[in-house]
């Protein structure tokens, strides 16, 4: 979205949404409350992402205890928040939307695409202050609360490494701790061909989607400046064009072009081949959200297709002087939101939010209904295999939307202990030892930001131009032909300032002095 999309938007947002009306709270309990949910695909043979046990059970309990009928409406995950874009300002979007990108809650609340939530909150949200209330400030604009906060259940790494360790053994090679011993095991992977993959033989898989930054981003900041003022003016989503940044890009444009990252990954917008590549066994290296693997049963399916495979979570993505920094996810996850077309839903919608906000209750969202506890009195998690069996949902969490930050996540045992769910059943594939192993892998060198989030002007301004930019920047200097580099980096980085970088960057220069000051 480059910012003439954005005021195509806030031009529709304006005449469509604000003419509507203004006020907001209140509404009857009686109303339908429809709620948006990601779908990623993969659901269970005769459900959906909008209709399954998971579904069917927080509908039939939201209306028993909160006597609102509820509704899902499915979103697909991949360009979830440009689908959501178009369906805000058209008018047609459910009366619950959510997004990860702090500039799109800004953006809408500006431009009167969403409702003040306070005087239901104030009324209904009793759970909602109690489990978030020290991130709901976060979320509030002059004043106005609008959007609820999630809190995630554990802050480790947004992004995580992982290597075939299986290939690594065929050619007597340790687990790489630095980009150089990487690049070097990359381009063995390339010459060796140790897993006698052939044609399709992949070295370092990629995927094209638009959603995320956690393709290139790990690598290409960790070259140059580390120091406390870069970091700080290079906040995580403009980590990618700091200082230094660019020698990364270079590095990576190399490997691209001597056919050790995936070929025209940049099409892959879905990231449907990325995927297959992995679980067929043909990718040797990949960067992935830290969890989603797992999650997504990637390597349980992968097992399968190749008996012997093995990925495993390394760190080797070294900076200055042998530091690493491993980005971490902020304790604030989503942006639960109500379109102003939903003013008069604020309610019921808090009322759904409250619920899900009960631990109790988001831990039978997470874990089903009829959850069992293990012997120290954390809940068992199911296998994919089993959620998909009983018609739940693949991925619960999407579901319980205001977190599940659960005290017992806290220690790292309990954590290891609830991955088990990777697992299949009948299966050694994961065990405590290598679980153990990815706790650390995403738990090293954590590096959160210093800065606030969107509440600075040039970034509520710009944020929004540039999270889209930079994704096309390196995509298009990765793939760029031999001898095209720089041009390409020149052109791309003239439309990031175009788009307000240098006034981002230069803002946030003025409030670390300020702050430094104090």
């Amino acid at each position: 979205m480059n910012r003439k999309y954005w005021a195509l938007f806030a031009s529709i947002a304006l005449a469509g949404l604000i003419l509507s009306g203004c006020s907001g709270g209140g509404g009857s309990d009686n109303e339908t409350l429809k709620v948006m949910v990601w779908d990623r695909g993969g659901a269970a043979p005769g459900t959906t992402a909008s209709d399954n046990a998971s579904t069917k059970f927080i509908q039939e309990s939201v209306k028993a205890d909160k006597g609102v009928d509820v509704v899902y409406a499915a979103v697909p995950r991949s360009g979830s928040d440009e689908k959501l874009n178009v369906m805000v300002a058209a008018g047609t979007a459910p009366d619950v939307i959510f997004t990860y990108t702090r500039a799109i809650l800004d953006v809408y609340a500006e431009r009167g695409g969403i409702t003040d939530l306070s005087a239901s909150l104030d009324q209904y949200g009793d759970m909602i202050k109690a489990r978030l209330g020290d991130l709901l400030p976060l979320a509030n604009i002059d004043g106005k609360q609008y959007a609820v906060t999630s809190r995630r259940s554990n802050s480790f790494a947004a992004h995580t490494a992982f290597i075939r360790k299986d290939w690594l053994d065929a050619l007597g090679e340790p687990v790489p701790s630095t980009k150089d011993d990487l690049i070097r095991v990359l381009k063995l992977f390339k010459a060796e061909d140790p897993g006698r993959v052939g044609d399709g033989l992949v070295p370092w898989a990629m995927g094209g989607t638009r959603d995320s930054d956690k393709y290139y981003l790990s690598f290409v900041a960790s070259y140059g400046d580390y120091s406390e003022e870069t970091l700080a003016l290079y906040p995580q989503y403009l980590k990618a064009v700091k200082p230094g940044a660019k020698d990364g890009y270079l590095v990576m444009n190399t490997l691209y072009n001597e056919g050790v990252i995936s070929s025209d990954f940049a099409l892959d917008t879905n990231d449907d081949k990325y995927r297959q590549d992995i679980i067929n066994g043909k990718a040797g290296f990949f960067v992935e959200d830290s969890l989603r693997p797992y999650e997504g049963g990637w390597f349980a399916a992968l097992a399968e297709n190749v008996p012997g495979a093995e990925f495993v979570a390394l760190n080797a993505f070294d900076g200055p002087d042998g530091v690493y920094m491993n980005m971490g996810e902020s304790a604030q996850g989503l942006y639960i939101m109500t379109p102003k077309t939903a003013r008069t839903k604020t309610d019921a919608a808090i009322k759904y939010l409250d619920w899900l906000a009960n631990p109790e209750n988001a831990m039978k969202v997470m874990y089903t209904p009829d959850y069992t506890l293990d012997e120290t009195g954390v809940p068992i998690t199911r296998p994919q295999e089993e959620l998909l069996a009983g018609k739940y949902a693949g991925s619960p969490s999407d579901l319980a939307i205001v977190g599940a930050a659960f005290d017992f996540l806290d220690e790292k045992a309990n954590v290891v202990r609830s991955w088990r769910r990777f697992n299949p059943s009948g299966s050694t594939l994961f065990t405590d030892s290598y679980l153990d192993g990815l706790y650390d892998a995403v738990n090293k060198s954590l590096y959160t930001d210093i800065l606030p989030g969107s509440t600075l002007p040039a970034r509520r301004a710009h944020e929004a131009a540039l999270a889209t930019g930079i994704p096309e920047l390196a995509y298009r200097v990765i793939a760029a032909p031999p001898g095209q580099f720089d041009s390409v980096w020149d052109a791309e980085y003239k439309k990031l300032v175009e788009n307000g970088l240098d006034e981002v960057v230069a803002e946030n220069k003025a409030f670390y002095d300020s702050r430094d000051a104090r």
